[in-house]
């Protein structure tokens, strides 16, 4: 009889699937994050009950500032949790490239530092975001970028992998183990190679080993 082997391949992050090369299969509606469909839902809402006619400019606005002030908060919280988390634990960070040239070097650094920097750098994007997008309102009028990050910013807070840590109380296990992949557009697509992949060159040189 015909049998197939499940293997773990590095293709479909350790899952099992058929070792004949047949492709991985599709993510489920399970592994489907909030805020790759609430958005689209919102814009269809917009412009058919057109809110900002509704609600008016100056309470989208507040609505929008509060609901960054309260993003911001539940990062305080993740701030005074992480800082009273030991130093044990290692986590190997691994180097980060642009256009092909090294920004910062591999390094191993403790679970605490790794959640600080991870943290902060999150708060810096959020910030910056919420101001790019301050400014083009204020600059070309509307409220449709304003309603659209006001959804953004809860939904980029669950998929956030230190809120499912430190507040959800969850393990940091599977896709939640340390180092977190990378959040950022242009970093992935001006990287030198994917992350947590070797070069082919390398595999088959160990190969031959």
């Amino acid at each position: 009889q015909d049998r197939t082997r499940t293997v773990k391949c590095d293709v479909c992050a350790g899952t099992p699937c058929m070792a004949r090369g047949m492709a991985p299969s599709a993510p489920s509606l399970s592994d489907m994050k909030v805020s790759a469909v609430l958005p689209f839902v919102v814009m269809m809402i917009s412009r058919g009950m057109d809110l900002e006619g509704l609600l008016g400019a100056r309470v989208i606005r507040c609505i929008f500032a509060a609901t960054l002030l309260a993003t911001l908060s539940v990062h305080v919280c993740i701030l005074m949790r992480v800082r009273a988390l030991s130093e044990e634990g290692r986590v190997k960070v691994p180097a980060k490239r642009q256009l092909g040239q090294l920004i910062e070097e591999a390094k191993e650094v403790s679970c605490r530092q790794y959640d600080l920097s991870m943290l902060k750098e999150k708060c810096t994007q959020i910030i910056m975001s919420a101001l790019v997008c301050w400014g083009v309102t204020l600059y070309w009028g509307g409220c449709t970028l304003l309603i659209l990050h006001t959804t953004m910013l809860p939904c980029g807070l669950l998929d956030l992998e230190l809120f499912k840590i430190h507040i959800l109380g969850r393990v940091a296990q599977g896709k939640l183990r340390r180092p977190f992949p990378s959040t950022d557009p242009l970093g992935k697509l001006f990287s030198g190679k994917p992350e947590g992949r070797e070069p082919r060159e390398k595999k088959k040189d160990k190969k031959h080993r």
